[in-house]
């Protein structure tokens, strides 16, 4: 049987899936390499309807710095990335320092009632595995009010407990867009004095009495 067959009314669009994030609510976006881009697009096209949702992304790919964002999303982050950098040099990007993580534990300051996360499509037991993006997928998932995943048939299957059950899962979509790539974060030497100069000011900025 297809995994579609398995998943039932689980499988929809992802205008539908996105239907469940709420005014007020705090959305995890997975990390890096594993950012959801049809997932984020989708939430994304929102803008118009949603005021007070506050976005936690980590170094992320996608792109989230767009006009009209501001109105609806907070961006919150530990790590910043290439497209968080110039928005917090704005003051448009909440940072949130954590000094640790623990396993199944939200670092202080972070909270997470909607999970967007690729997975693989479930086995035949009804696993999904978060690939090469667990990170703090399992935490994550396990705080969350509801958790939607992006079905990306050749995930890699690894090994520990880098799975979750598709009864934990509310909505599965299928992506229209690749999996994300790592950009390349210093192309010259101009963007390395660049990214030393804003690394520098926020170390002594950030220890300034």
């Amino acid at each position: 049987m297809d995994w579609r067959e398995r998943c039932g009314n689980k499988l929809v669009s992802t205008q539908e899936a996105l239907k469940a994030v709420r005014n007020g609510d705090t959305v995890q976006v997975n990390w890096l390499h594993a950012t959801p881009v049809t997932l984020s697009e989708a939430l994304l096209a929102r803008k118009h309807e949603l005021r007070g949702v506050k976005v936690g992304v980590i170094g992320p790919i996608f792109n989230w710095d767009r006009p009209g964002v501001d109105q609806a999303f907070t961006l919150q982050t530990p790590y910043l990335g290439v497209t968080t950098r110039p928005p917090m040099t704005e003051g448009r990007v909440e940072f949130i320092p954590v000094a640790y993580y623990r396993h199944r534990e939200l670092p202080p300051g972070i909270a997470c009632d909607v999970y967007l996360t690729p997975v693989s499509p479930p086995d035949k037991h009804g696993y999904c595995s978060f690939g090469t993006g667990l990170f703090m997928s399992k935490t994550m998932a396990a705080a969350a009010r509801i958790v939607i995943g992006e079905v990306h048939e050749d995930f890699v299957r690894t090994g520990g407990e880098n799975y979750i059950h598709v009864s934990e899962i509310i909505h599965l979509v299928e992506p229209t867009a690749p999996p994300a790539a790592l950009p390349v974060t210093v192309r010259n030497e101009e963007d390395r004095t660049r990214a030393r100069r804003w690394a520098d000011q926020m170390i002594f900025e950030g220890f300034r009495p």
